[in-house]
């Protein structure tokens, strides 16, 4: 208690000499001169430790930055600017002084591994050097060689590079008219050379087998040297097949082979008569097998005349035939077309004119049995140029025809069509004769200078 109340006394009394000094002194005088610095004072004691200081990451955190230490570091790159404009060029330094001549190197001319597996490097100036275990074996470039395929003229097919040994592939095998590829001349197997294989081939040739009529029963190609296979046996009515007549076995060119018959004893044989300009002068007979063709006589002759033809049918002959000898002064043949039916059908019969439908015309008559055909209907408008007028008998048909204006040319004149009655099972054919042809010349009415050619009706 008495300390502190000596420490208040010490402190008033302080205060009052102060004040004291100051009311008693006059103004400041000027500065004096500065002292010479004192001498350093002892060091203090070290003070205590600071805070630790924060990072700027933590400081920018504390300021709101939302986001991992790497990000906020990315964050403060800023954007890559602008690459700059390119500087001038710069002047050409001074030229260096030319080397020194190098001294002579050598190279690398060979380089192998050896049995125990080290490589060994081969210099120019014969220096070896063992580079070392490698570990490795070098397999050297497999050898190859040209395989080439080439056809029959010496075209190339194909060219392959194949290795020492292997085989070789073929291209696709190619063709030859006329020929049949059957291989290649040599194998092209292990191949250890350069080889050409080329395209082997056999000549082809055609058989064609014929009926006794020329219709083609069987064509075949075969090999040069081979033979063909006939057709099974053909049959014709009222022949027994004998064979083949030509070449089929160990054939070297193309073939025509034709069957040949024997003709029964049995076989119906017909004559065909013919007859000069007249109908009545017979020049010659002839009697055939069914289906064959008769032979004519000499050609004949006539006063002023010269000898066309014959008209009539003496080819495939399935009846008795008249057929009559053509001359250039005959001026109309007329014909009826021969044609086949069976029982109970309809056929149709053209009537045709060849030389000159004069203005006035003809009138003329066609029989036939009416035992055997029925005249169903008949068309008189094949040709508008002619006028024909008709008229049915009981067993045949009367026409009449003419035209504005003479004409020359070959014209059908009418179509018959008959019906071949179920009462004709034991016919086999029906004729259709032409009678009564008259020529209208002005107002005479004469025989007509023409011929006649009947028509058939074959029952079949």
């Amino acid at each position: 208690m008495k300390k502190n109340l000596l420490t208040v006394v010490v402190s008033v009394l302080s205060v009052l000499l102060m004040l004291f000094i100051l009311a008693g002194c006059g103004k400041q005088g000027p500065a004096g001169p500065k002292g010479d610095q004192g001498d350093p004072g002892i060091q203090g004691e070290s003070g205590a430790d600071g805070e630790n200081g924060k990072s700027a990451y933590e400081l920018a955190v504390e300021n709101g930055y939302k986001g991992t230490e790497t990000e906020w570091l990315a964050s403060l790159a800023g954007v890559k600017g602008e690459k700059g404009d390119k500087g001038d060029i710069g002047d050409n330094g001074i030229a260096g002084e030319d080397g020194k001549n190098g001294v002579d190197g050598v190279s690398i001319i060979n380089a192998y591994v050896d049995e125990t597996l080290h490589l060994w490097i081969v210099l120019s100036d014969g220096t070896m050097i063992d580079a070392g275990y490698v570990g490795v074996t070098v397999t050297p470039a497999p050898t190859t060689y040209t395989v080439k395929f080439v056809d029959y003229s010496g075209s190339v097919l194909k060219t392959e590079s194949v290795e020492d040994g292997s085989s070789a592939t073929a291209p696709t095998a190619p063709t030859r008219t006329g020929y049949r590829f059957i291989g290649w001349d040599k194998t092209f197997s292990n191949i250890t050379s350069n080889i050409t294989v080329t395209a082997q081939y056999v000549q082809q040739f055609t058989v064609t087998f014929k009926d006794y009529d020329g219709s083609v029963l069987k064509v075949q190609t075969v090999d040069s040297g081979a033979s063909a296979t006939p057709p099974v046996d053909p049959t014709r009515s009222d022949y027994e097949f004998s064979g083949w007549s030509g070449t089929y076995t160990a054939v070297t060119s193309d073939e025509i082979v034709i069957a040949t018959y024997t003709q029964n004893a049995s076989s119906a044989t017909y004559t065909v008569t013919f007859y000069d300009y007249d109908g009545t002068t017979i020049l010659g007979t002839s009697t055939v097998v069914e289906g064959n063709a008769a032979t004519p006589p000499a050609n004949p002759s006539k006063a002023g005349a010269t000898f066309l033809g014959w008209s009539g049918n003496y080819t495939n002959v399935s009846q008795n035939e008249s057929v009559v000898a053509i001359y250039n002064d005959c001026k109309n043949v007329f014909t009826v077309e021969s044609v086949s039916g069976s029982i109970g059908n309809t056929v149709t019969v053209l009537v045709s004119i060849d030389g000159i439908v004069k203005t006035c015309g003809f009138d003329m008559t066609l029989y036939y049995d009416s035992s055997i055909l029925e005249l169903t209907s008949y068309d008189s408008n094949l040709d508008l140029d002619i006028v024909v007028n008709t008229q049915s008998l009981e067993n045949g048909i009367i026409l009449n025809f003419s035209a504005a204006t003479e004409k020359t040319k070959s014209r059908e004149i009418i179509a018959l069509t008959f019906r071949i009655k179920n009462t004709t099972a034991d016919a086999t054919n029906v004729t259709i004769k032409m009678t009564s042809i008259k020529e209208i010349d002005g107002t005479a009415i004469v025989d007509s200078t023409c011929k006649f050619v009947e028509g058939v009706v074959k029952i079949q």
